[in-house]
This record gives C-alpha cells, sequence and structure tokens, in this order.
C-alpha cells in the first residue's frame, strides 16, 4: 500500500471522526461502496487496507468506533448498483455516512442522493465531478479527497 493511500485513509477517517466528535457518539456505524476489482487503483482489494489502518487509528487516537458494512459492486462504475447500495445501506442497514464510491460516474449519481439524505459522503476519486456554482445545493454532503487520474498514465 501506498503513502499517497495510506494519507487519504487517514484524511477520509479523521473527517468521519470529526464528525463523530461533532454529535457525541463513540460508535458510528458507516458504508463502504466500492468496486471489488478494478484495473484503477481504487478498488476494495487496494483502498481496503488503506481504510483498516484508518478506522484502528481512529479507534486508538480518538477513541472512535466504526461499524463497517461493506457493499460493494462488481463492474466498471455502475451507477445504478452504487445507488442502490447507498439506498440499502441508509434504509436498511442504518448507517451514518458513507466512504465511496470511488468513480466519477457514480459519484455524480450517489452524492445527489447522499445529499437528499443528508448524509456524508468521503471519496478519495471524484476529479470529474464539476461542481457548478450557479446551483448552491450541489453535493453540500459529500468531500472529494481527489487526484488526478491522467497522472496515473504512462504518458
Amino acid at each position: 500500500m501506498g503513502s499517497v493511500a495510506y494519507v487519504k485513509s487517514i484524511g477520509i477517517i479523521s473527517f468521519l471522526s470529526l464528525c463523530i466528535v461533532l454529535s457525541k457518539q463513540t460508535t458510528i456505524k458507516i458504508g463502504v461502496l466500492l468496486m471489488t476489482e478494478a484495473t484503477e487503483p481504487f478498488d476494495l482489494r487496494r483502498v481496503g487496507p488503506a481504510l483498516k489502518i484508518g478506522f484502528d487509528h481512529a479507534l486508538n487516537n480518538y477513541g472512535i468506533h466504526f461499524d463497517v458494512v461493506y457493499h460493494n459492486y462488481s463492474g466498471f462504475c455502475p451507477k445504478e448498483k452504487a445507488i442502490g447500495h447507498l439506498s440499502e445501506l441508509y434504509y436498511h442497514d442504518d448507517v451514518k455516512a458513507f466512504v465511496g464510491p470511488a468513480c466519477s460516474a457514480t459519484i455524480k449519481a450517489a452524492g445527489r442522493l447522499a445529499q437528499y439524505l443528508e448524509i456524508p459522503m468521503v471519496t478519495g476519486l471524484g476529479d470529474l465531478v464539476v461542481r457548478n456554482e450557479m446551483e448552491e445545493d450541489m453535493y453540500e454532503s459529500l468531500t472529494i479527497l481527489s487526484y488526478n487520474l491522467r497522472k496515473l498514465s504512462s504518458k
């Protein structure tokens, strides 16, 4: 696991920890929405260990336990699966925050749903999501800790 993934996981977990501290809870149930396999470096196989380090860091340093519910999916950025899984996690599993999804196409849809549900969503990708300043309500509950995918190319 690279240092960038570790730093991003600490950033995501620190953000979620702050949400918990502000709400005076010591345990929070969160949903993780990630693809099971992808050629890009943002699927569960690669991001999962970084999240585990971040969850351990939050517990050991802040006393905050994350009750994690994984709801992962296959395919390349299937919008309907990400939205469906987000809905299931919210309505059936009663999660209070989300990590993921991790591709721009699904973030556009899932970010709007998270905004409607007024639930925080943090993702390490989404570099193609464009925020329009004219739409003041756009993605209010979404935090993107993004990098540019073009920098991953060999060109």
